[in-house]
């Protein structure tokens, strides 16, 4: 192996890295002990091993106190190590207030790891009233407290993919983090660490106001008027953000879109009954993307789960016009956010959709379940279709290539969408599609 470029063996092990993915453990497991016994072979191959050996660092949930602190064991003795780590899978943790009301205690750091950790915590910069608090709850152990200097020894991560508690504004290492010490962090993924409830997005502020973080994706986050006030007075430089089983009202949607005033990509796939409470107005929202919108090349809004609100999920009134979002390209909404049940025309989508759309997805209206609703469906289906025929006819337009819409039926105006140059031959049993032809080689001029 001595006799390898160094080059070929820093292609070959650039394939190597952990992907901290719960389905990949066996192979993360393999892949690190590989590159460990490669590393012994001789200093170059340690030289050139290493920066891939700690490119990522996972911490899991079932992962022992031992794991964790001979990680910092490694960190605080090798001053160069934590700068290679660019990806932190911190998996959950245990907080400060878990201890209170249980006889259950952590077990306090070995006296050589204390020494190490506090000599660095008094380098970190800190103020004086967190470190001295983080001081006392790293001499006891306190998991939250090894996580948040974790957090001040890899200041170079690039991903940091978390699970965190209802109370995680109480955590330390969030505190740590609002002091800056994740300068290039550029992605964050926070999941809520049960499987019932969700957490506020007022306790990862310190998060979101990271300089260059231009990524938020969450799960079981509540986005609602009650858990965004500290969203309020903040400037994110966020360009997407990405909920997932998710809690989202008007007032919470308009915090984010200020807080987050270069935002691009907007994805919100609502919550079930188990995340929590939450009002889904299509008129409120569509007013919130109006005023504070208006830079959103993408937008999402997917309320699948929308039986479980009853009657928080108002059909009737739909977003409104979104011809204010003229930098929109892709556009995922529910039939019935763009368009009421009754009373549309055939040229109301003409007339609210932006004309720099690209594509356009629609899930279209509920499954009947009688021959009246049968009825119903189609009519309904028939008036969309004509919607979307003044849509492809209408060279304003003229960016528009794909729609999609989430139906079983086919497209009834096939004849007429031929005509002004659409196909739906991609369409199937669960869609129609519609395609705009590209111009053969011999129509192209010039």
């Amino acid at each position: 192996m001595s006799t390898l470029p160094e080059e070929l063996l820093q292609h070959v092990f650039s394939h190597l890295h952990l992907s901290g993915e719960p389905r990949a453990r066996n192979q993360d497991k393999v892949r690190l002990s590989t590159m460990a016994s490669i590393s012994l072979a001789n200093r170059m191959c340690y030289r050139v091993v290493k920066p891939h050996m700690y490119h990522t660092l996972i911490l899991v949930d079932y992962d022992h106190t031992a794991r964790r602190r001979n990680i910092l064991r490694t960190l605080l003795q090798n001053a160069d190590t934590g700068s290679l780590v660019q990806l932190f899978y911190a998996g959950s943790w245990s907080l400060e207030v878990d201890y209170e009301n249980t006889t259950w205690q952590p077990e306090p750091l070995p006296d050589d790891l204390k020494r190490d950790a506090l000599v660095a915590l008094d380098g970190a910069g800190l103020p004086t009233s967190l470190r001295d608090h983080l001081r006392l709850q790293l001499a006891r152990g306190v998991e939250d407290a090894e996580i948040a200097l974790l957090l001040l020894l890899v200041p170079n991560i690039r991903l940091l993919d978390i699970s965190v508690s209802f109370h995680v504004k109480e955590s330390l290492a969030m505190s740590v983090i609002q002091h800056g010490p994740l300068q290039h962090l550029s992605e964050v993924k926070v999941s809520h660490s049960d499987t019932e409830g969700s957490s506020s997005m007022d306790g990862l502020v310190a998060l979101l106001q990271l300089p260059a973080l231009e990524t938020f994706r969450g799960r079981m986050i509540d986005c609602n008027s009650e858990s965004s006030t500290l969203l309020e007075p903040i400037r994110s430089t966020l360009k997407r953000v990405l909920f997932n089983m998710s809690l989202l009202d008007a007032v919470g949607l308009q915090r984010l879109l200020v807080a987050c005033p270069d935002l691009e990509t907007l994805s919100v796939h609502w919550g079930s009954a188990t995340v929590g409470d939450s009002s889904i107005e299509y008129r409120a929202i569509g007013q919130a993307l109006r005023n504070h919108g208006t830079k959103l090349k993408n937008l999402h809004l997917k309320p699948e789960d929308a039986e479980v609100f009853d009657d928080s999920l108002d059909s009737d009134s739909p977003l409104g016009s979104l011809k204010e979002l003229a930098a929109l390209r892709l556009l995922n909404v529910p039939y019935h956010a763009l368009c009421a049940t009754t009373g549309t025309v055939p040229e109301y989508l003409v007339q609210i959709l932006p004309y720099s759309l690209r594509t356009l997805r629609l899930a279209d209206a509920e499954e009947s379940s009688s021959v009246e609703d049968d009825e119903d469906s189609n009519e309904e289906a028939f008036l969309l279709d004509l919607q979307l025929l003044e849509v492809i006819r209408d060279n304003n337009f003229s960016d528009l290539s794909t729609i999609r819409v989430q139906r079983g039926d086919g497209f009834t105006l096939t004849a007429e969408a031929e005509e002004a140059g659409w196909n739906d031959d991609e369409s199937n049993s669960y869609w129609v599609v519609l395609k705009k032809q590209r111009p053969q080689d011999g129509d192209r001029t010039g």
